[in-house]
Order: C-alpha cells, then sequence, then structure tokens
C-alpha cells in the first residue's frame, strides 16, 4: 500500500497564547524520518497555518490515502474548553484562533479552534487502510477520553488503528530550552532510530514506538498515552542485512520436534510480529494468552522470541512452567525461587506483591491446556486459574500463557478466564510465505549452508497444503540437514526423505524397525500410549509421566530393564524427551505432532480407547490419594468395580496402579467385613487365636532357619508384617479384628534377613529395629513409615519405597538405594551408598555420614544440619535445605541447585584446628573453605546466606555472585 503523512508544527498564536519556538523543526524532523525510513509521501503545514489551511490538508490527506496508510502528526498548542453539566472539549489551536480566559487562565470561549472531536469524526468516517496519529500537544489526552473512546472502537474496530499522545488530558506537554525538541517529539524521533529497531526485522512498528516514547517520558511530569486498535502498524523500517552465509558450522540449527529456547533463539525467524503483539498486549494486560493450533510454534514464540526480547528490556524472565497435575504446587514453587536465603515465601496470592526486588517479571505457563486435562480436581484448577488472573495491579508481575485454540471450550466453565482470553489474547496465525522462507532458509545461512532454489519452492508449496504443520516442516529440515550434500540442502534428499509429511513417519518407523528386530516393539506401544491422554469429547494429548512410573509396567527386573532400554532408544531417536523434574526423571513425547504424523502411532491411538480412558481415571485417582492419603480418595463404587475387572483382565494396563487397586479393594472389603464377621469372631476367638499363634510361631522359626535368597523368608515376613500398614490407617480398631482382617503386624527386630528376597515385599510400618538385611533384596519393596533404627542394611538393594522410614544409626554401607526417601529419618545414618536420582525431600539427615553418589538428588526442604559429606558426589543434586553445620570436604557441587539454601556454619573443607584456650589442646573450631570443592557454571548458589563465614571463595564465584566484604 501506498503510505501519506500529513505533518502540522504551528509556530504562530494569538494571545494569550504564545508563540512556540520548537514546533517547527520538530515538524521537519519528523517529516524527514518518515519519507527517508518511512516510505511517506509527506505533506507539510508549518509556521502559521490558519483553521481552513488545516482542515483543507486533513481532507486532503483523507482523499488521497483512501485504502492505504494514513500518518497525521501534530505539534503545537491544545486547550480545554469548559462546557456545560461538568463537560470538557479539547481543541487544537490554529494561528487564526482566538480564546477568552479567566482568572485561573482557563479557557471560557473560544473561536477557529479545531475540535478533537470533530477531528477523531472525520477520521473514524475515512476509509483508510491503517491511520497512525501522533499529537504533542497539552491536553492531548482527551482525544481518548471515555466519551470518544466508543466512537473511534466502532470507527475503527475492522481497521488497524494508534493514537499516542504526548500527555493526559490533565497534563501539559513540555519543552527544555536546552534542548532541540520537545519532550515528546524527541522520545519520538529516537524511538523511530535504526537502535529501537526490531534486531530482525529492523522494523520500528507503533506498539514498538510507544513502549519506548512511555519509558523515555517516565519521570518528566507527563505520561505518553495510546489507544490501539487491531493488528500493530509498521512506522518505519530500515534496510535489513541480508543474512550472509558464513563458514561452514556443522550444529544442526533446526530444531525438529523440539521448541526452540533462548540458546537456539538465533535460528528463529519469521515471528517478529506476533513478539511484538505480545510485548504490546503486556504493555496492555497482565494476563497474555498466546492462543493457537497444535502444531502452530506457540512454545517457540514464546521461548525464543518473548522472553529474549523481555530480557533486552530489562525483564527478569522466569524458566517457563507447565501446570502438570499438580498445578498449585508448580506455581508455588517457582514464585517461592524468587525469595533467597531465610526468606520463606508466603502463599503464592501474598507472596506476589511482597517478591523481592523492582525489575518486572514475567511468568510464562506453557501448554496451559494441562490445567485440563491433567489436573483432574476442579477446585485445584479454579484456584491456580484465579491466582493467574489476580496479578498485583501494580504490574511488576504478568503471565503469559500458551494454550491450543480446541481448548477454548474448557475455559468457557470460568467466566474470568473466558473475559480475559477475549480481551487480550494473542492469537498465533499461519506463517506469511516470506515469513516461512525466513525460518527455512535463513538458520541455513547462518551455518554457512544453502537451499536448492527448487526445493525452497516445493516446501513451499508442501506447507501450503498443509494445516499447522510447522513441527513435521522443522523435523523434515533437521533430517535434510545431516542427510546435506557439501554446502547445499537438496532436492533430491528432501524427495527421498518424503517431503514436509513423510519425513517424521519414515523416521519413526526406522526406530521402531530397529526396536522389533530386538522383540522390544510391544514395550514401545505400551511406553507412548502412556505418554498420551486419549480424550473424551476432545483431541488427544500428550502426558508427562514419571519414569519410575512407566518402569512399573514391569514385572520384574528383566522387563524393567527392557523398558529402560526402549526409552533410551526412543529419546536418542528424538521420539521422546527426558527432562528431570523435582528430583525425578521424566518422559514426554517430543511434540504432539508424532501422535498424528506416525501412521502407525494413529492407528495404536485408535484401538482400544475405553480402556486408555478408564486407565488415565485410575491413574489420577492414585495420584489424588498419593496426595492426600486419606481413605474418602480411594477407588470405590463403578470405577472400583471397573479397576478390579481390569485387574483380572488386563493386569500389564493397570500394573502400575495394581497396589492402589488393592488396597482400595481392601478397605471395600473390611468395611464389609466389620459388618459380617464380628459375630463369627466373636464365637471362634479362642481355637482361631490358639490356630494363628501358632502360625506366627512357625514364621518366626522359618526366618531363623531359612537363608540366603530363599522365597519362604519373604513368604515368612509378609505374613508377619504383612499387616502394619493398617496400624496407621485403622488404629481405631481391636488389634486382634485388625490383624484378622488385614493380616499380622509382629515384631521383626534383630531378624536374621541377610541376603533374604523381599522383592515386592509390603513391609509399610513394619518394625525392623537392629535386623541384618545385609545384601538383602528389597527391590519394589513398601518400607514407608518402617522402623529400621540400627539395623544392617549395608550392601543391600533398596529401590524400594522408603519414605517416612525411620532409619537412625542404620548401617547403609554400600546400599543402592535409587528410591523415595522423602520425609524418611537417616539422623546418624552411615551411608557409603549409591543414591542416584534418590528423593530426599524433607528427610532428616542430621549427622548422618554420606560418602555417596547423590547424583541428582532431591534434597528440598531435607535437615542436614551437621551432616557429614565429605567427598560426597552431589552432581546436579538439588540442595533447596536446611543445611547449617553440614560438611561438604571435597565434594562435589558440579551442577548442584543451592538457591534458597542456609549454610550459615557449613564447613567445605577438612578441619582446621586452632586453640582458643591454650589450657585446653581439644579446643577447636572448623575453618570454612571452599578451596577443595568441585562446581561449574552450572551450580545454581544464588541464594545462599552465610558466605561471610566462608573463606577461599574462588575469584570467579565471588565474580558470578558478586559477593562484595567477603574473605
Amino acid at each position: 500500500m501506498a503510505r501519506y503523512a500529513l505533518v502540522i508544527g504551528i509556530d504562530s498564536n494569538q494571545a494569550p497564547l504564545k508563540s512556540l519556538s520548537k514546533t517547527r523543526g520538530d515538524a521537519e524532523a519528523i517529516a524527514q524520518v518518515l519519507q527517508r525510513d518511512g516510505g511517506f509521501e509527506v505533506q507539510r503545514l508549518v509556521g502559521q497555518v490558519k483553521r481552513r489551511d488545516l482542515e483543507q490538508a486533513i481532507e486532503r490527506l483523507l482523499e488521497q490515502a483512501q485504502k492505504q496508510e494514513a500518518l497525521i502528526y501534530y505539534t503545537g498548542h491544545a486547550f480545554p474548553l469548559k462546557k456545560g453539566f461538568g463537560k470538557t472539549e479539547a481543541f487544537l489551536a490554529t494561528s487564526n484562533c482566538t480564546v477568552s480566559v479567566d482568572r485561573e487562565q482557563a479557557v471560557t470561549q473560544q473561536a477557529e479552534g479545531l475540535s478533537l472531536n470533530d477531528l477523531n469524526a472525520v477520521l473514524g468516517e475515512a476509509d483508510l487502510g491503517n491511520l497512525v496519529l501522533l499529537l504533542d500537544c497539552c491536553h492531548s489526552g482527551y482525544l481518548l477520553e471515555k466519551e470518544l473512546l466508543a466512537q473511534t472502537f466502532n470507527s475503527f474496530s475492522k481497521k488497524d488503528y494508534l493514537a499516542i499522545t504526548a500527555c493526559r488530558s490533565f497534563e501539559q506537554a513540555y519543552a527544555k530550552r536546552s534542548d532541540q525538541h520537545s519532550l515528546f517529539t524527541g522520545a519520538v524521533l529516537a524511538g523511530l532510530s535504526r537502535d529501537n529497531a526490531d534486531p530482525k526485522t529492523q522494523a520500528v512498528t507503533g506498539d514498538r514506538l510507544f513502549s519506548f516514547v512511555y519509558e523515555q517520558l517516565k519521570g518528566t511530569g507527563q505520561e505518553a498515552v495510546r489507544l490501539s486498535v487491531g493488528r500493530p502498524i509498521e512506522v518505519v523500517r530500515f534496510q535489513v542485512e541480508p543474512v550472509t552465509p558464513q563458514p561452514i558450522d556443522e550444529t544442526n540449527p533446526y530444531q525438529g520436534l523440539l521448541a526452540f529456547t533462548a540458546e537456539t533463539a538465533k535460528f528463529f525467524f519469521g515471528r517478529d510480529r506476533v513478539v511484538q503483539d505480545l510485548v504490546a498486549a503486556l504493555s496492555r494486560s497482565n494476563f497474555v494468552p498466546l492462543i493457537g493450533a497444535s502444531g502452530s510454534g506457540k512454545s517457540s514464540v514464546v521461548r525464543a522470541g518473548l522472553m529474549p526480547r523481555l530480557e533486552e528490556l530489562g525483564w527478569r524472565v522466569l524458566e517457563p512452567i507447565k501446570p502438570g497435575t499438580e498445578p498449585l504446587e508448580t506455581l508455588r514453587s517457582q514464585i517461592s525461587s524468587l525469595y533467597v536465603g531465610d526468606v520463606i515465601a508466603p502463599p503464592v496470592a501474598d507472596a506476589y506483591p511482597r517478591i523481592p526486588g523492582d525489575e518486572p517479571i514475567l511468568l510464562v505457563v506453557d501448554q496451559f491446556e494441562e490445567i485440563f486435562t491433567l489436573c483432574r480436581n476442579p477446585a485445584e484448577q479454579a484456584k491456580f486459574i484465579d491466582l493467574l488472573l489476580n496479578l498485583p495491579e501494580s504490574g511488576r508481575i504478568k503471565a503469559v500463557i500458551t494454550m491450543r485454540a480446541d481448548f477454548f471450550e474448557a475455559c468457557l466453565a470460568y467466566p474470568a478466564l473466558t473475559q480475559a482470553i477475549q480481551t487480550n489474547q494473542v492469537l498465533l496465525s499461519r506463517m506469511a510465505e516470506a515469513e516461512l522462507e525466513a525460518a527455512i532458509v535463513n538458520p541455513a545461512k547462518i551455518q554457512g549452508m544453502s537451499l536448492q532454489p527448487k526445493l525452497l519452492t516445493k516446501i513451499l508449496q508442501d506447507v501450503e497444503a498443509e494445516e499447522n504443520c510447522l513441527p513435521l516442516l522443522e523435523f523434515a529440515l533437521q533430517q535434510l540437514w545431516e542427510q546435506r550434500s557439501g554446502t547445499e540442502l537438496t532436492f533430491d534428499a528432501y524427495r527421498k526423505l518424503g517431503g514436509v509429511t513423510g519425513a517424521l513417519n519414515a523416521h519413526a518407523e526406522e526406530i521402531y524397525k530397529q526396536l522389533a528386530a530386538r522383540k522390544q516393539e510391544n514395550w514401545a506401544k505400551r511406553v507412548l500410549l502412556r505418554l498420551v491422554r486419549t480424550g473424551e469429547g476432545t483431541k488427544d494429548t500428550r502426558q508427562r509421566q514419571a519414569k519410575i512410573d512407566l518402569l512399573a509396567m514391569g514385572k520384574d527386573a528383566g522387563e524393567k530393564e527392557a523398558i529402560s532400554l526402549v526409552i533410551t532408544a526412543l529419546v536418542d531417536g528424538r521420539l521422546l524427551v527426558s527432562d528431570r523434574i523435582d528430583g525425578q526423571d521424566v518422559i514426554d513425547l517430543s511434540h504432539e505432532a508424532l501422535m498424528l504424523s506416525w501412521k502407525r502411532f494413529v492407528g495404536w491411538r485408535e484401538s482400544d480407547r475405553k480402556t486408555r480412558r478408564l486407565v488415565d481415571k485410575i491413574e489420577d485417582a492414585k495420584r489424588e490419594w498419593q496426595t492426600h492419603r486419606k481413605r474418602q480418595y480411594l477407588l470405590d463404587g463403578r470405577l472400583l468395580k471397573d479397576a478390579k475387572r481390569l485387574l483380572k483382565d488386563k493386569p500389564e494396563a493397570v500394573l502400575g496402579a495394581k497396589a492402589f487397586i488393592q488396597k482400595s479393594l481392601r478397605w471395600r472389603r473390611s468395611q464389609l467385613a466389620g459388618l459380617l464377621l464380628v459375630p463369627t469372631m466373636v464365637l471362634g476367638i479362642p481355637a482361631e487365636s490358639f490356630w494363628r499363634e501358632e502360625t506366627v510361631k512357625r514364621d518366626y522359626d522359618r526366618i531363623e532357619r531359612l537363608t540366603d535368597g530363599n522365597l519362604g523368608e519373604r513368604a515368612a515376613v509378609n505374613n508377619l508384617a504383612g499387616g502394619c500398614w493398617a496400624e496407621r490407617e485403622h488404629n481405631q480398631m481391636f488389634p486382634y479384628f485388625r490383624e484378622r482382617i488385614f493380616g499380622n503386624c509382629r515384631s521383626l527386630r534383630q531378624a536374621k534377613l541377610a541376603k533374604a528376597n523381599l522383592m515386592d515385599a509390603n513391609l509399610s510400618g513394619a518394625d525392623l529395629e537392629r535386623a541384618n538385611l545385609s545384601g538383602a533384596d528389597i527391590e519394589y519393596a513398601n518400607l514407608s513409615g518402617a522402623y529400621l533404627m540400627n539395623a544392617n542394611l549395608s550392601g543391600a538393594n533398596l529401590s524400594a519405597n522408603l519414605s517416612g522410614a525411620y532409619l537412625m544409626n542404620a548401617n547403609l554401607s554400600g546400599a543402592s538405594l535409587s528410591t523415595d526417601l522423602s520425609g524418611a529419618n537417616l539422623s546418624g545414618a552411615s551411608l557409603s551408598a549409591s543414591l542416584n536420582g534418590a528423593n530426599l525431600r524433607s528427610a532428616n539427615l542430621s549427622g548422618a555420614s554420606l560418602s555417596v553418589n547423590l547424583n541428582g538428588a532431591d534434597f528440598h526442604g531435607a535437615n542436614l544440619r551437621g551432616a557429614f559429606l565429605r567427598r560426597t558426589v552431589l552432581t546436579d543434586a538439588d540442595l533447596r535445605a536446611k543445611l547449617s553445620g553440614a560438611n561438604f570436604s571435597s565434594a562435589n557441587l558440579r551442577g548442584a541447585n543451592f538457591h534458597g539454601a542456609n549454610l550459615r556454619g557449613a564447613r567445605f573443607t577438612c578441619f582446621k584446628y586452632r586453640l582458643i584456650d591454650p589450657s585446653n589442646s581439644r579446643t577447636f573450631r572448623e575453618c570454612p573453605n571452599l578451596e577443595d570443592i568441585k562446581w561449574n557454571s552450572q551450580t545454581i548458589w544464588q541464594g545462599i546466606k552465610g558466605w561471610e563465614n566462608v573463606a577461599n571463595i574462588p575469584f570467579a564465584l565471588k565474580k558470578q555472585l558478586k559477593l562484595k566484604n567477603v574473605k
């Protein structure tokens, strides 16, 4: 479209209005920029300008710019005129305008001024492609007052319109004598310079201009105001330096099914307009939804486009979160990360306004639809949504969410969310051809490569024929890069790959064939289907799973090993991604496109959907029960009947929930048994009691006689302690009846269980004080809440559930503990073991001696006061814990997360003695020292308190943490 501009600068006025000295120069400077960098045909109207001249110039502009782009800039006087009933009208002062003023210099009458109401009306009636209006005058904000807003929105509802005024309606626009231009025009000129242009497009949009001007005028006594309708309007564009081929870099610039991130942002092209839309939307609202179809690239826009842009503008950008199954905990953890040291974050709603610092903060919620697909608790859904919608009015923290468009219907259940989406949404539409071409060609150019011309033409044709196929395009380009020839990506290689739509299917089939050759194809199918939530009334969606839950599909160690190998193969083949969240490995599909484009996977999803929906419901209930651990969260009614049927007919489908289903069945039976058994038991108690005690004696005898992994030991142990779990949940029940219904709970103190085979044994709550379990196989056993004080577990395979277990002074030397130890009491325990990935949340390890491998362990909230961690490997561990007085001598802390930890008094080296009392040679104190600690740039130290007590802090760490006045 052609571009036309009218630049007005009036410097000659009738008294009592003063003549202005800067307006002519301001207008000329704006005109030159619009001509040179904006491509506008500029009409100038400067100096002495009468009302009729001004009206004719506006009429001429609107006639020229029919269906074209138009811009009006005005600098001069403006004034408000009081009218009846408390109304006020604003006027632009022409050279022949006369005014009368009262004692307070308020205008009471005027003649020949141009009414802003009239200007607004005539602009609204014009048939323009788009319009930008810039007003540098006092009281210019009247144009945007409430009575004119309705007119403006109605007039421009189907057009693109932007009005920026120099000040609000009650403010004046200023100019300093020492400055060449007025405050507003000076800011506009700076905002239209190349320095403020988008780094990729070299364009300045109206929204980008306003953001710049607004910041420039802060603290000046006037505040820029804007009204924006429709899409962003480009004001100027500088010549883009073409992406010139660089020396060849072998790194693949295409991301396949993965989202672009800040680290790969240099390869991200084609979405600059959407990024600008998001920046503009954030200037208007605290909550901005980015809505698009699956495969439209929402995550990439936010991670590689918006987040780096806001960081450039001085924002603090938080790592994106996904709601998951526990969205409130996810959000709480994210907000808590903003609090450091000993400061404990209050509840989220109270935490928002008290976050330390003053920089603006961006909270990103990616895949917002998980609030509906993975979180099944309506109350938690509503609370999470409420916390996002009710961010502080100060605007310090703002939220952007990404959501699939087909989940808008689910949002209708929440009126406030629906309104926020309708008001603030940014829609992610299909990329224009030029944007697609940039996304395809430029990453290769950066790496020193090129595409054959006919290849580019073919790819564009293929993409045009498909809906929302950006992940497929990116995957095809990724594969094409790996099959490049010389310095070119070739048409022949693209054709062999199967094009945009065939490349992913062919790649997935090749990996499937490799797994089939190893007889592992069935596990591949089961793993992939577990990562899909089968839709009921909506499309299928992906759902992340903890790796340990996927491994639970295997019945024995051999099957679990096979599943692990399949997961590794699928991750290596880029069909799955592995992440570490809250101290455990989490597996996910690389992208939902895999579900739609791999034909075999499509067939799997369409088969037996009813069973998979039922399994999803059972898994949801299991997670709820694990969170609350109360009887009312156990299965009951129709769902329990369906679960029982699955357990019988298709046990492999619910293997991971088997214990939960059985527990639900036991509880249901106990309710019935309580009614049916009491009369019978009262009559038969003496004989039954004698028989029971004889059986207990035989089981104790079997434990004494059978050794070296004999299965008889496991049966005896289960007979003796398999009902201990019921003591916690049914502690009001008479012990005899409780044992009769749920099984015995007898002491296993000092039991000789060396090398015992206790795999899958239920020892929850069992008393194993001083028991000898050295070398025992306790894999997948339930030891939650078990009493293991002074027990010998050296060399045992403890890949079991030890949450809440009491392990004080236990011997765990050489034990394998890739397990759940959350809440366990390990105070005083001696651990010389493997704890890779262990969950030690809230565990008590005070005084424990750990000389172990704790790669990736989760210590969040654990008590490590006084623990001895000499030479402990803590790579990637989460150490947000109580660490006062802990000894980290020679520990490996590469990648460890200390965020929020308290290290006051922590010891970082071996003891160094110093006599304090010469008469007492035993008196000494530790000398904290960091000289022996291994750490790297990925080790997160921020938030630690007590650096003033630590000696020999490396210079690089001091610099990283900006530590001052420390040793």
